[in-house]
């Protein structure tokens, strides 16, 4: 297994969109792993950039970056949990099965 690309603060600021083309400042990318950005679906949990803290500082990945971005997307939009959606699935299946199919 190959080892992940870290990137500084400053660096993973320049993968986030934004209407300007520049990203986030470092301290933006440091606010969204220390104290994350309050959830507004559910009032009592704050979503996290994930980060390792070395003794050079934060680092964090392109990946975790992405997983942010999709994990703020989710919650702004509505879209389902994948919780919800594997509960629904094994709803329709009992269902089926029971007429039947």
């Amino acid at each position: 297994m190959s080892e992940p690309a870290y990137l500084t603060p400053a660096a993973a600021g320049r993968l986030f969109p934004s209407a300007d083309g520049r990203g986030l400042s470092p301290q933006s990318v440091m606010r969204s792993i220390l104290r994350g950005t309050q959830s507004v679906r559910q009032a009592t949990e704050r979503i996290k950039l994930r980060a390792v803290r070395t003794p050079a500082g934060w680092l964090t990945t392109a990946e975790w970056v992405a997983e942010y971005v999709d994990a703020l997307t989710a919650d702004r939009v509505g879209a389902p949990h994948k919780q919800s959606v594997e509960e629904r699935g094994l709803k329709a299946r009992a269902l089926l099965r029971a007429k039947g199919w």
